[in-house]
């Protein structure tokens, strides 16, 4: 991992007062042929008192295609439409 290097998206939050990740991975997939590189930011989630009793860890991972082609970043625009988008019913 990378716990010291922040990702851009990462310093940008931490400016506007959000908590900084623990750690960072930078991993490569291939997606049918193709390698595509992506960022994944680890950050302490909230785990429930249930978890909290059985000593559970809780984190949340943001995983994104880092930015370094176009394609990657059709692929992150896709993924801002879809979560700010409410799903529309598919038509027959």
């Amino acid at each position: 991992g990378k716990p010291k290097e922040l990702s851009p998206k990462a310093t940008i939050r931490s400016w506007f007062g959000y908590a900084r990740p623990f750690d960072r991975h930078d991993w490569t997939v291939d997606r049918c042929g193709k390698t595509v590189r992506y960022i994944i930011d680890f950050y302490n989630g909230q785990p429930t008192p249930e978890a909290q009793m059985q000593g559970a860890v809780s984190m949340y991972m943001d995983v994104r295609p880092a930015l370094d082609s176009f394609e990657a970043f059709i692929d992150r625009a896709r993924m801002a439409m879809n979560e700010c988008l409410p799903s529309q019913p598919k038509r027959r």
